[in-house]
């Protein structure tokens, strides 16, 4: 059986390079506001494989905004 190592996963800020989120209309109306924190797992071919919130806003509505965009 051959074992090939992985790579080992490092952090990227993509704070210059990905879209700003769509505000949801319900949560401006409502005035929720908030931080998410995502992660993304990205294949070698540069396809998301997974996306998943690390540190939610509180609201399901921005939450999910977040991984939209």
């Amino acid at each position: 059986m051959i074992i090939y190592p992985t790579p080992a996963l490092q952090p990227v800020s993509m704070d210059k390079k990905c879209k700003a989120p769509v505000y949801p209309q319900e949560s401006l109306k409502n005035g929720e506001s908030g931080r998410v924190v995502t992660q993304y797992v990205v294949s070698r071919k540069g396809e998301i494989t997974k996306s998943e919130i690390i540190n939610s806003s509180g609201y399901q509505r921005l939450d999910q905004a977040a991984l939209d965009s």
